[in-house]
């Protein structure tokens, strides 16, 4: 029996619609993710200042910053994001590198895309600075160490290789943290939802595990890009390039 490609192509009116994520590295859409991450981090601050709830708002550049697929169309590929609003379009001629990330053993997102990981870390030092600075308040108790055992996996997923022994041991202290310290400040009754929280740092890792990472170059400038098959989408790039040779 043929395997279907995980890779998959999606007619549309305006090219081939791919199942390949690009992350939000460089651009408008990185803009977004900062304003979303940091804003959310530092809202409970800017809460107390205001005087009203304005965490929502940083939901918008968060949503605006998801990635939503790509198109090959006209010698292009357009990648996606906040339900196609925002698009990056990379001219398959202008390609100078495709890596598959996740295959090279010592390969880490950090070498190549140095201010997204730093935005994680930045994010999970915020978090930890709100639990030293306001450790009483029920609420941050909670949500303070999911937020850093998440983001601290991610960093770890971007700093490491992902099949490493180190990211499976950073992993496992952070689910720890994520259970002990509620538990120890708030009682038993955090156990339930800090487990819950923990299968999903779990979850969260498998998906990490699962989809290859793929580095495009094009014109100077680097894109990561996500898709379950990596062969399967080189082999659509290189057919979308040849159909554009004359």
């Amino acid at each position: 029996m043929r395997r279907t490609p995980e890779v998959k192509e999606v007619a549309s009116e305006g090219g081939n619609r791919l199942r390949v994520g690009g992350l939000p590295v460089m651009g408008i859409p990185f803009l977004l993710l900062t304003l979303g991450l940091l804003g959310g981090a530092l809202a409970p601050l800017l809460q107390k200042l205001t005087g009203g709830i304005i965490s929502w708002v940083f939901v918008y550049p968060l949503v605006l910053s998801n990635p939503m697929g790509a198109r090959l169309e006209d010698g292009k590929l357009t990648l996606l994001y906040g339900f196609g609003l925002i698009k990056q379009s990379i001219s398959l001629d202008s390609i100078e590198e495709i890596s598959v990330l996740s295959r090279l053993r010592y390969a880490t997102i950090t070498r190549h895309f140095k201010a997204y990981a730093a935005l994680w870390l930045v994010v999970v030092l915020l978090a930890v600075g709100y639990l030293l600075l306001d450790c009483n308040d029920p609420i941050g108790l909670y949500f303070a160490p999911l937020i850093i055992s998440m983001y601290a996996v991610f960093f770890l997923v971007l700093t490491f290789p992902r099949r490493g022994e180190v990211l499976y041991v950073g992993a496992l202290l952070c689910i720890a943290f994520l259970i002990v310290y509620p538990l120890v400040k708030l009682g038993p009754k955090t156990l339930v939802p800090e487990v819950v929280f923990a299968l999903l740092i779990i979850w969260l890792v498998k998906v990490f595990q699962r989809d290859e990472l793929i580095l495009v170059v094009a014109d100077g400038k680097s894109y990561l890009l996500t898709a379950k098959n990596g062969d399967e989408f080189l082999r659509l790039l290189r057919r979308a390039g040849n159909a554009q040779t004359p």
